[in-house]
C-alpha cells in the first residue's frame, strides 16, 4: 500500500478513537518515509492524546522542519503548548498558523481561548469575532464566545451565542446549560423551558437545579420546585444552597418538619447563612414552637440587623394575640424597628395592625392596613387582611369590596377566596358563598381555612352535619391548630349529643373567637379533684351565657372545697342568694384586661364555659337539673301581684334583639315591626322585656297592631336582676 492508502485507512480509525491501530499505520508510513509530514503530524496528535507530550512536541517539530508552511501543524503545536501551560508560546504558534491562513477558524478560536485564559478578554473577544467572521457556522467558536461574554457580564450577547449553538445542534448539552442560566439571569420568559431542557441531560446538576428551583419557589410553585431540587440534594449532600432552596420549597408545601431539617443541615455547614436562619425561625413559628423560633430569629437578626424582614419575623415570635399574657409592646417595638428600616414594608405594617387588633384598637389597625395597601398595592395578603378586619367589625360592604380587590390581584388566592365566602354567607348569599369556598379548595385541596369554612357553612346554613364534619376533619388534619374548626366541630358534636368530643372543641372558643382570656396567677382547673382548695370561676361572654353556665355551679360547689364566683356586677345579689355556700364577687378585671386582685386568693381558676365539659360529660348529667337561680322573695311577690293585675290571659314576655346586633346576628332575630301574626293570637298578654331604649318602637307597634305591651317606668330591665 502507498503512503496515501495507509493514510486513508488510518484516518477513520483515528477519528473513531482506535488510536493504537491508527498509530501502527502512521509508523509504517514513517518507516518507509521518515520525513512524511502528515504522518509525523498525525502521530504527534496521538502522542498528545495519550499523554506523551515530549513525543508530540518532537514529531511536530520534525513535521514543521520538513514543511514550514504546515498550517495545521502550527495549530496543533499551539494546542500542545497551551495544555502544557506555555501560553505565550502557544499564542506564537497560533499566530504563525493565522499568518499562513487568515481564514483558519480553528486557529482563531484556539488563540482566543488562550487569550481568555491569560485574562486578556478584550483581545479574546476580537479573536472570537474574527473566527466567527471567517467561520460563522463554527459552533465551537460560537460557544466559546458565549462563555467569554458571560465572564464579561454581557449576558444578552452570551445568550444569543448559546441560542445559535442549540439551534444548530439541539444535542449540545453544555450550550443548553449556559443558555438556561443566561435566560434565568435575564428574567426571560423562556428560562424555565430551557432549564428543564438542560436538566434532561443532567438531572442532578447543582447550578441548574438551584436556578430552576429558585425560579419555581419565587413563583410559589413549591411542589414543582421540590421535585427539581430533591435529586440534586441527594446527589450533592454538602451543597448548602441546595439545602436552603429545598427547605424553602418544603416550607411552601407546609412540610414544615422536613423544611426545618433542611435549614438545620444548611446551618450546620454554614452557621452564618442568614436566609436559612430566618426561614428556620419562620418554620418554627408555623409549627407553634415559639420559644425556639424566638431564639433562632434573634440569631438571624444578629447576623443581619439591617434586614427588615428578619426584624419583623422576630417580632412575630414574641406575640400571641389571643393571650393577654403576651407582651404586645415587645412585638410592636420590633415591628416599628422593621418599619424604620423600611417604611413601606407591608408585612410589618400588617403585623403592627394585628397587635392593635389584639389591643382592641380596630381604628388604628385599619389605618395601618390602609397604609400597607398604599405601600404594597399588589399584595393580596394586605387587602385580604383589611377585608377581614372590616368583616369582624360588621362593615360587610367594605369587606366585600376589599376581598374583590384582593381577588382582582390574584383570582386564585385560596385565602382571599374563602374569606370572601365568609362575607357572602353572612350576607345571606349562601349559594355564592359555597361556590367560592369550593373554588378555593379546587385550587388548594389542603387549604385548612377553606375546608373549615365550608364545613361550618354546610352545618350552620345547610343544616347538613353529615356533609360538614368531613370538611372540618380535613381542616384539622392539615392544621391541628385551627381553632375555628375545632370550635365549629365541637358545636356540631354537641348538637348531636356527642358531649365529650363536643366539649373538647368548645374549649377552643377563646382562640377561635378572640375572646379575652384572664391573667390569673393560679393554675387552670381541668376537672381534677381540688379537695379543700379554693377554686375561682369567672364569667365570660354575655349575661345570657353567664346565667346558662351558672346551671353548673351547684354541682361544682358540691364537689369542691370552696368556690369563688366572679360575675357581672349586676348579678352579684342574685348569685349571692342562689349560691350561698360560694363567695360571690364582681369580676376583678379592669377595662385594660388587668387583674385588680393580686394575689387572687385562690388555688386554681376556670372560665365558666369550661364547667359543662367537666360536669356534664353525658346527657344524663343534665337529668334532675333543679332551678338554680333564687329570686328575691319580696320582689317576686310584688311582681306576681303586678302581673296578676294585667287581667286574664297567658302572660308572654317579649324581646327582639341583642345588645350586639351585627349583620350575622340580625338573621337570628325578628324585629318588632314584623310581629303582627303573633300579636293577633287571642288570649295573650304581652310584657316588654327588651332592655334598651325601645319606647318609640313599642308605641309604634301598639298603634300599628292595636295591642297593649305592658311596661313599668320604675323597672330598669338592663340592670335590675
Amino acid at each position: 500500500m502507498t503512503a496515501a492508502d495507509l493514510l486513508d485507512t488510518a484516518l477513520p480509525l483515528h477519528r473513531a478513537g482506535r488510536l493504537a491501530e491508527a498509530l501502527v499505520l502512521y509508523r509504517r508510513i514513517l518507516a518507509d518515509d521518515p520525513a512524511n509530514a502528515d504522518a509525523l503530524h498525525l502521530s504527534a496528535i496521538i502522542a498528545h492524546q495519550t499523554g506523551r507530550t515530549a513525543g508530540a512536541l518532537a514529531n511536530l517539530g520534525a513535521a514543521l522542519a520538513v514543511q514550514p508552511d504546515f498550517t495545521t501543524a502550527y495549530n496543533s503545536l499551539g494546542n500542545v503548548l497551551a495544555d502544557l501551560g506555555m501560553l505565550d508560546e502557544a499564542l506564537n504558534a497560533y499566530s504563525v498558523a493565522i499568518r499562513q491562513d487568515d481564514h483558519y477558524v480553528e486557529a482563531h478560536n484556539n488563540r482566543a481561548a488562550v487569550l481568555q485564559r491569560l485574562g486578556r478578554r478584550e483581545e479574546a473577544a476580537e479573536a472570537y469575532t474574527r473566527a466567527l467572521t471567517v467561520g460563522p457556522d463554527n459552533l465551537t467558536a460560537r460557544f466559546n464566545y458565549g462563555i467569554l461574554q458571560r465572564e464579561l457580564g454581557q449576558i444578552p450577547p452570551a445568550a444569543n451565542a448559546f441560542y445559535a449553538v442549540v439551534q444548530a445542534d439541539p444535542s449540545h448539552s453544555a450550550a443548553w446549560r449556559h443558555l438556561a442560566i443566561c435566560l434565568r439571569g435575564l428574567g426571560h420568559p423562556d428560562a424555565e423551558v430551557c432549564l428543564r431542557r438542560a436538566l434532561e441531560d443532567a438531572p442532578a446538576d447543582e447550578e441548574l437545579s438551584l436556578e430552576l428551583g429558585g425560579l419555581l419557589n419565587g413563583r410559589g410553585a413549591y411542589e414543582a420546585a421540590g421535585g427539581v431540587l430533591a435529586p440534586a440534594v441527594a446527589a450533592h449532600p454538602g451543597n448548602v444552597q441546595l439545602h436552603f432552596s429545598y427547605g424553602t420549597a418544603l416550607q411552601g408545601m407546609k412540610r414544615l418538619r422536613e423544611a426545618v431539617a433542611q435549614f438545620r443541615l444548611a446551618l450546620d455547614r454554614e452557621p452564618t447563612m442568614q436566609g436559612a436562619c430566618n426561614n428556620l425561625g419562620v418554620a418554627l413559628l408555623e409549627l407553634g414552637e415559639m420559644g425556639e423560633a424566638a431564639r433562632v430569629l434573634r440569631r438571624a437578626v444578629a447576623l443581619s440587623p439591617g434586614d427588615a424582614m428578619t426584624v419583623n419575623n422576630h417580632g412575630t415570635s414574641l406575640e400571641n394575640r389571643y393571650d393577654l399574657k403576651s407582651d404586645f409592646e415587645r412585638a410592636a417595638r420590633w415591628y416599628r424597628r422593621a418599619l424604620r428600616l423600611r417604611p413601606d414594608y407591608g408585612k410589618a405594617l400588617v403585623n403592627l395592625a394585628g397587635v392593635h387588633i389584639a389591643r382592641r384598637d380596630p381604628h388604628r389597625a385599619e389605618l395601618l392596613y390602609r397604609s400597607a395597601a398604599t405601600a404594597d398595592p399588589g399584595s393580596v395578603e394586605v387587602h385580604a387582611n383589611l377585608a377581614g378586619l372590616l368583616f369582624e367589625h360588621d362593615d360587610l360592604g367594605g369587606a366585600v369590596r376589599m376581598y374583590r380587590r384582593a381577588l382582582a390581584i390574584d383570582a386564585n388566592n385560596p385565602a382571599a377566596l374563602t374569606g370572601y365566602g365568609l362575607a357572602l354567607q353572612t350576607l345571606g348569599r349562601i349559594d355564592e358563598a359555597e361556590a367560592v369556598h369550593r373554588r378555593a379548595l379546587e385550587i388548594d385541596g389542603r387549604n385548612a381555612e377553606a375546608a373549615g369554612n365550608l364545613g361550618m357553612m354546610l352545618w350552620q346554613y345547610r343544616q347538613d352535619a353529615a356533609a360538614a364534619e368531613p370538611w372540618m376533619d380535613l381542616a384539622l388534619s392539615v392544621n391541628p391548630s385551627l381553632n375555628t374548626a375545632h370550635l365549629n366541630r365541637g358545636m356540631l358534636r354537641l348538637s348531636r349529643g356527642e358531649l365529650p368530643g363536643g366539649w373538647d372543641g368548645y374549649r377552643r372558643r377563646f382562640w377561635a373567637k378572640g375572646y379575652v382570656n384572664r391573667r390569673i396567677a393560679a393554675p387552670l382547673w381541668q376537672g381534677e379533684d381540688v379537695g379543700g382548695r379554693r377554686l375561682l370561676v369567672w364569667r365570660e361572654q354575655g349575661v345570657g351565657d353567664e346565667i346558662m353556665f351558672a346551671s353548673c355551679y351547684p354541682s361544682l360547689i358540691a364537689r369542691t372545697g370552696h368556690v369563688v364566683i366572679e360575675c357581672d356586677r349586676r348579678m352579684v345579689p342574685l348569685f349571692t342568694r342562689s349560691f350561698p355556700r360560694a363567695t360571690v364577687r364582681a369580676e376583678s378585671v379592669d377595662a385594660a384586661g388587668l387583674e385588680t386582685i393580686q394575689p387572687p386568693g385562690v388555688d386554681a381558676h376556670a372560665p365558666a364555659g369550661d364547667l359543662p365539659g367537666y360536669l356534664r360529660g353525658s346527657l344524663s348529667g343534665f337529668e334532675g337539673q333543679a332551678p338554680w337561680l333564687v329570686p328575691d322573695a319580696v320582689l317576686a311577690e310584688r311582681w306576681r301581684e303586678r302581673l296578676a293585675g294585667l287581667g286574664p290571659g297567658l302572660r308572654v314576655g317579649i324581646g327582639w334583639r341583642s345588645q350586639t346586633m351585627t349583620t350575622e346576628r340580625k338573621a337570628a332575630y325578628v324585629m318588632l315591626e314584623h310581629w303582627g301574626p303573633l300579636f293577633a293570637v287571642p288570649g295573650l298578654v304581652f310584657v316588654n322585656l327588651q332592655y334598651d331604649d325601645c319606647e318609640a318602637e313599642l308605641r309604634a307597634a301598639e298603634e300599628r297592631f292595636g295591642v297593649t305591651i305592658h311596661r313599668w317606668a320604675d323597672l330598669d330591665l338592663k340592670d335590675d336582676f
